[in-house]
């Protein structure tokens, strides 16, 4: 995705939308000119969450700068339809029941507002207890593994883990983590995308196509990236390349089309501060790893650590 499209694309859409909103008004109580503008309402609400979904699937391929922007803009329409919202369909005063149903209207606009935070925070709403899946979890002072037939093309998630070793290798489709303290973990190379939460004093080596990581404290992370990593709400994190080799580490990158032969050479170096806009300065809130600082890891094909 170039970046001029994007923004050719998005800006024309989210002005069409802010436009039709804004003008959006009630003119009378009549059932046929209610049902009227609610399906009018309705359609800008979906033109919303269209435009949401765009925006995040694109975050990768444009600057930090243009993406801090479009986040702001999807949120001042999710804003603004709210606002619509109660003046257009006020809730009733006087009334009885406690609870209502929630409209097709409501959803709409609830599902544009929380679109991106449900994609980051998958580890919140996936069961993990499927084929496609596995949940690694309130593991304490244990070395744990997980082999190729375990978890290639599964989305895992590791979630309430602490003093631990935990070892993926394998090729996940996905990888989710949260609450994780004082944890080394390595993961090999990731199909998809990795989310990481709440990752405090802690190792992790991970390769994946997507790197996301919020309100993390204190750790170190080697990594291998297809894309910008971005990093949010973190402070003390410190970036070096990936770091873990094991037998089937190969073919483990081939199944993830990430390229083995480009580790330590891009992308590693490659990070987005959202908390942090100015261009011209590092950000305080990560740092590259000293050489001599940086550790390497080596197993069989056991997962015995060498």
């Amino acid at each position: 995705m170039d970046a001029d499209v994007f923004q050719k694309h998005f800006y024309t859409e989210y002005q069409e939308i802010f436009d039709l909103l804004t003008s959006l008004e009630k003119i009378s109580e009549e059932p046929e000119e209610k049902a009227k503008i609610s399906a009018e309402y309705e359609k800008l609400n979906s033109r919303i969450g269209i435009l949401q979904k765009y925006f995040t699937e694109n975050t990768s391929f444009i600057p930090i700068y243009q993406v801090r922007k479009a986040q702001e803009h999807v949120g001042q329409l999710s804003r603004l339809a709210q606002q619509k919202r109660e003046e257009i369909f006020p809730k009733k005063k006087f009334g009885f029941k406690s609870k209502q149903k929630m409209t097709t209207l409501e959803s709409a606009i609830q599902k544009a507002e929380t679109q991106s935070t449900k994609e980051e925070k998958k580890t919140e709403s996936l069961s993990f207890n499927d084929a496609n899946s596995c949940m690694i979890k309130d593991l304490n002072n244990i070395n744990y593994t997980k082999l190729e037939n375990e978890i290639n093309g599964k989305d895992i998630a590791i979630v309430d883990c602490k003093n631990s070793v935990i070892q993926l290798m394998g090729n996940p489709s996905a990888v989710h983590m949260s609450n994780v303290n004082s944890c080394t973990i390595l993961c090999g190379p990731i199909s998809g995308s990795a989310f990481l939460n709440t990752i405090i004093n802690s190792d992790i080596v991970i390769s994946s196509h997507q790197l996301r990581i919020h309100d993390s404290t204190d750790t170190r992370f080697y990594i291998h990236v297809g894309s910008r990593a971005i990093i949010e709400n973190c402070k003390k994190l410190q970036f070096a390349p990936y770091a873990w080799s094991y037998p089937k580490l190969g073919s483990h990158f081939e199944l993830s089309k990430l390229d083995l032969k480009s580790i330590g050479d891009f992308n590693w170096t490659s990070v987005d501060d959202f908390n942090w806009l100015n261009q011209q300065k590092q950000s305080p809130n990560w740092s590259f790893m000293n050489d001599e600082h940086r550790r390497k890891w080596n197993s069989d094909q056991n997962g015995q650590l060498e």
